[in-house]
């Protein structure tokens, strides 16, 4: 997936963390966790800093992309991620 970055008319940016963003190379970043996925019986549960749950996957894989979706969404729309 690529990396999406949003500038908020206050000047905030605010991204989904990657390795690929280098993030102290353009100043002073705040990281906050958006979002949790941890194993529940045989599936990989998603659930959000908010307490939002976002679903339940079968593979870890499916879920860490199915959070990065959600938070992407969120931010795309004006929300924190969070």
């Amino acid at each position: 997936m690529s990396i999406r970055v949003f500038v908020r008319p206050s000047g905030k940016v605010q991204s989904v963390f990657s390795d690929k963003l280098e993030l102290r190379r353009m100043g002073n970043a705040q990281i906050t966790r958006a979002g949790y996925v941890e194993p529940e019986g045989n599936m990989w549960k998603v659930t959000l800093a908010d307490g939002t749950e976002v679903g339940h996957f079968w593979y870890r894989e499916d879920a860490l992309q199915a959070e990065e979706m959600e938070v992407t969404r969120r931010l795309r729309h004006g929300g924190t991620g969070n």
